[in-house]
């Protein structure tokens, strides 16, 4: 019997030994070896970096300093407003028409240099200039010679001849800006650059800065104007995910006709159809540091009928509704419309272009 006993013994032994062997081989720490739970820590939140110096309007760059836009260099050699840009768009010809009220000729003169690697001729007139300011709008170039012919405009930076890799050379931007407008900013692109976040931003007033309003980072659309049956009330504010718009005004028939015949190719209705002229009011207002142009094909009518009438092709009188606006800005202008001759219960429908949430009804009648 002990020896039994014994045999027993170094056999249960030698089974605990393999079943250690076992949990070890497996990964699973026997129980008195379980390793102490280590507290988790909370991860330290990052700093915030502020954009690169002349990647947004919030730090453009001094404009002393010289800017890369892909494949040229430049830099600002000189800036006139007012009185002072009039008097220089003269010097180059005597027939300028002068602003129109409330508004005022910005001239920003550019030293630009093609970068190019290959031996290619490329065009200044290929860049895309624009201004804005404090009312968060993106002024575009005008064209001061257009009346007079291009060659009379040796002096505009749009009529430079082609560069070769190397080659430098000088001319004015000009633009339209409101008298009351501060804080304005030179933004440089490449022409038909959709890339936004390519462009480059340089200061032309001292300190100027400009930034999303951060008000706008905590609205709501409202429920106006959903369905066709319930248009939003004439002058009433309409508030999507990125714009708010309210009818301003209306014109049609015989009234309408009359302020368009004024335009270059005006042509007379469809038979049985007029014209509506509306004015409407755009606020641009979804918080992302990026300019939306305002396209005046995402506006249809609907009237009693039920037929939907498509924009037709008509020059609308200015002002137009013809803006590009940052976030917070906004744009007053006519668009150019139509609808059945005498029809009634006449509604405007916004499609809102890149937007969920469906169009918007707002009536043309007071």
């Amino acid at each position: 019997m002990p020896g039994t006993r014994r045999y027993l013994l170094i056999l249960l032994l030698g089974l605990l030994s393999l079943l250690l062997a076992a949990c070890r081989l497996s990964g699973t720490p026997a129980i008195d070896q379980a390793p102490a739970a280590t507290p988790a820590s909370s991860p330290s939140p990052r700093p915030t970096r502020p954009p690169q110096a002349g990647t947004s309007r919030s730090n453009p760059v001094p404009r002393s300093q010289t800017v890369e836009v892909g494949d040229w260099e430049i830099r600002v050699l000189d800036v006139k407003r007012g009185a002072a840009a009039l008097e220089t768009a003269k010097t180059d010809h005597p027939f300028v028409d002068p602003p129109p009220q409330g508004m005022e000729y910005l001239r920003v003169k550019l030293w630009v240099k093609s970068a190019h690697t290959d031996q290619g001729e490329y065009s200044p007139g290929q860049l895309d200039v624009a201004v804005t300011g404090e009312r968060f709008v993106e002024y575009r170039t005008v064209d001061l010679g257009q009346r007079f012919g291009l060659a009379l405009w040796p002096h505009d930076l749009q009529f430079a001849p082609p560069l070769t890799s190397g080659q430098s050379t000088e001319g004015w931007a000009t633009f339209l800006v409101p008298q009351e407008e501060r804080k304005l900013i030179l933004i440089l692109g490449e022409f038909f650059g959709f890339d936004q976040e390519k462009r480059r931003f340089i200061a032309l007033e001292e300190g100027a800065a400009v930034a999303v309003p951060p008000e706008l980072r905590d609205r709501s659309p409202n429920a106006l104007g959903k369905r066709h049956t319930e248009p939003a009330p004439f002058g009433e504010k309409v508030s999507t995910h990125n714009w708010e718009l309210a009818v301003l005004d209306v014109l049609r028939g015989e009234e309408a006709w009359q302020m368009l015949q004024a335009e270059p190719f005006a042509e007379p209705p469809e038979p049985g159809r007029e014209y509506l002229l509306v004015k409407l009011r755009m606020r641009y207002i979804k918080p992302v540091d990026e300019s939306e142009m305002i396209f005046v094909n995402i506006f249809r009518t609907r009237g009693s009928a039920g037929q939907v009438y498509e924009q037709p092709s008509m020059a609308a009188p200015p002002p137009r509704l013809d803006c590009r606006l940052y976030p917070g800005g906004e744009c007053e202008g006519w668009v150019v419309l139509q609808a059945g001759a005498g029809e009634s219960g006449m509604m405007l429908i916004f499609d809102p272009p890149l937007e969920s949430g469906g169009n918007r009804y707002l009536s043309l009648e007071r």
